[in-house]
């Protein structure tokens, strides 16, 4: 919960000012701030644990080495402490949270962009989604076709993404645009999910009411 609301903090600044951090931080509360400095202290923790020299070790001896997830600390603190046998991602938790706001406020920007250069919504956006991209950024790439055509991962009772459910267009704020989408083959053989999930969508897209 801590690092939920370290995240979304993170992922919805107001401008491009490093200043706007400064000014938002000061602006909170001890308890609003509480949380910040909880998830500050548990990293500081996991830091103090990395053992790389002693899990090579354990290892080489033939133990077992606890799994990690791969990825930089500030888009997944579970990365750490360090020394234990990574993965890439799960495929059932992406797009993360954090790739959701991200890949949604730069098609926003993308798209109000093209509406104000020519006074219309564009029809269409072509798209590549590399495979190290998405496994770097916890599949921020699927989430910006998601935003695209309006389109949000739903998770099930265990907190896997397992679906995908379009938002009303009273909600998406605009017309739904069409994601020209093509995969490099990393993508399609480590993402299989994330293709059935972006399937599902399209189809969802291509047979909703163009009024809602």
């Amino acid at each position: 919960q801590c690092a939920r609301r370290c995240a979304e903090f993170i992922a919805a600044p107001t401008s491009d000012d490093a200043s706007d951090y400064v000014q938002r931080i000061a602006g909170l509360s001890k308890t609003q701030l509480a949380p910040i400095w909880a998830y500050v202290r548990d990293l500081l923790a996991r830091l103090a644990a990395c053992d790389e020299i002693g899990g090579l070790l354990h290892g080489l001896s033939g133990g077992f080495v606890m799994p990690s997830p791969s990825n930089d600390v500030v888009r997944n603190h579970e990365v750490l402490p360090t020394g234990r046998n990574v993965y890439s991602l799960d495929p059932f938790r992406v797009p993360s949270a954090l790739a959701l706001a991200s890949g949604r406020r730069v098609m926003d920007a993308l798209v109000l962009h093209l509406y104000a250069t020519t006074d219309s919504w564009p029809e269409s956006i072509a798209i590549v989604l590399w495979g190290s991209d998405n496994l770097k950024s916890e599949c921020e790439g699927v989430a910006q076709v998601l935003a695209l055509i309006g389109a949000c991962p739903v998770a099930d009772e265990l907190g896997q993404i397992s679906d995908v459910a379009l938002l009303p267009l009273a909600e998406l704020g605009r017309p739904r645009i069409d994601a020209v989408v093509t995969v490099s083959g990393i993508f399609r053989d480590l993402l299989g999910h994330q293709m059935q999930l972006l399937d599902k969508a399209f189809r969802l897209a291509a047979l909703a009411d163009r009024a809602g």
